[in-house]
């Protein structure tokens, strides 16, 4: 890790805080990029934007395992680490919950940290770096806070809701990177007094003016309500382009999924029959019985996320399999198997070594929670894609 070192060794930090990021999650980061087989210079590129745009964004460092309240990634997380597989090859992301800069607790100042986002766009735009923002725009229109909002919320228990409303995560290719934008409706309808999945739906409809969504939206909506899956709608999010070829994405929470009902959720209860969806359906199939085999029949939750592609008139969905109480070195050989079935055999062969490398600390026979969760998607352009989510901060409970 050539580049995180030499950057640690010539890096001053604005406050501790900000080190304290730094030590905690770039370690594991620049080993990810290592093992993505990016070149000397993009580590350096992306590392220098973790240290100038990212570290800032993200607030006090926990002490003594403190967890930030109230957070929209779990475990109390502010930032993730995930490598997307295609065709054998793997792309590094990331994706973070950014934090009022002004804070001075743990607890950031306002209860719905309500700033960060401008903080975070006006100082990448400074520098030009700001991606196309006209999505943001529209979003933000529908799911501010409002000041009526905000007196409503302080008579409600927000204990068990993640009151941040978004999170900014970016893929990184060689010398350069792209954004995509997560938003939290829980807070807002709330608020409204609207289930989580009306209040998405209804934004997406004033925002899409372009109506490249029209189709697929309403499919996606039909089958949520059929299955009174409306409310556990939990995140919307979209790229950072320009209206008209950005995707949007809905994701759902759904409880009780057993290898019998996975087809339904899939298929969107049959709405989607077309043969590279069912041909996705085997691989996923495939895949759950190698890494959840004994919820074939008791069911888990998981989620299950809707891309809405421009001008498509039915949604492709992604199915998201929690691997959080699973031995990590059975997950890792247990996914070299089935990247083997896909003929990516220079990744079947590298996977486990990798990733114990990368988690030298740790003896993976010993540990879960280290592979967090996997993604399945499948198109008839990329075939199957897969990313691995992965716990990123050497100061998780899990890593001491």
């Amino acid at each position: 890790m050539f580049a995180y070192k030499a950057l640690s060794a010539y890096l001053t930090f604005p406050n501790e805080d900000q080190k304290q990021w730094w030590e905690d999650t770039a370690p594991l980061y620049a080993g990810f990029l290592e093992i993505s087989r990016y070149s000397l210079k993009a580590q350096f590129i992306h590392l220098l934007f973790h240290f100038r745009y990212v570290l800032p964004s993200l607030g006090p460092f926990a002490q003594n395992g403190e967890k930030r309240p109230n957070t929209a990634m779990p475990g109390g997380r502010l930032f993730e680490i995930s490598l997307n597989f295609q065709k054998g090859r793997s792309t590094v992301r990331f994706d973070y919950e950014p934090v009022t800069c002004a804070t001075d607790s743990m607890q950031e100042k306002g209860p719905f940290n309500l700033t960060a986002m401008e903080d975070i766009l006006s100082d990448l735009e400074c520098n030009g770096l700001c991606p196309n923002k006209i999505l943001y725009d529209r979003f933000e229109r529908e799911f501010a806070l409002a000041p009526n909002d905000l007196v409503l919320l302080k008579t409600k228990d927000l204990s068990q809701t993640a009151t941040t409303q978004y999170v900014i995560a970016w893929d990184l290719h060689e010398l350069n990177r792209k954004m995509k934008m997560y938003w939290f409706p829980a807070i807002k309808a709330l608020a409204a007094g609207q289930s989580k999945g009306s209040l998405a739906f209804d934004a997406i409809r004033k925002v899409d003016l372009e109506r490249s969504y029209t189709d697929s939206l309403l499919m996606v909506e039909e089958y949520l309500s059929s299955t009174g899956l409306d409310d556990d709608l939990w995140i919307l999010s979209w790229d950072c382009e320009k209206p008209g070829s950005s995707r949007l994405k809905l994701y759902v929470s759904a409880k009780n999924i057993t290898l019998e009902t996975l087809e339904d959720v899939w298929t969107l209860g049959g709405r989607v029959t077309t043969s590279a969806s069912l041909d996705g359906l085997e691989f996923l199939k495939d895949l759950w019985q190698a890494l959840r085999p004994k919820e074939q029949d008791t069911g888990i939750r998981m989620t299950i996320s809707y891309e809405l592609v421009p001008g498509s008139n039915a949604p492709q969905p992604k199915a998201y399999i929690p691997l959080f109480d699973r031995n990590d070195m059975e997950v890792a050989r247990k996914l070299s198997c089935f990247f083997e079935r896909l003929g990516w055999m220079e990744l079947a062969q590298s996977y486990t070594k990798s990733l114990c490398s990368n988690y030298a600390m740790l003896d993976l026979a010993e540990t879960s929670y280290v592979q967090d969760c996997i993604s399945f998607a499948f198109t008839p352009e990329k075939g199957v894609y897969t990313s691995m989510y992965y716990c990123s901060s050497l100061s998780h409970p899990i890593l001491n």
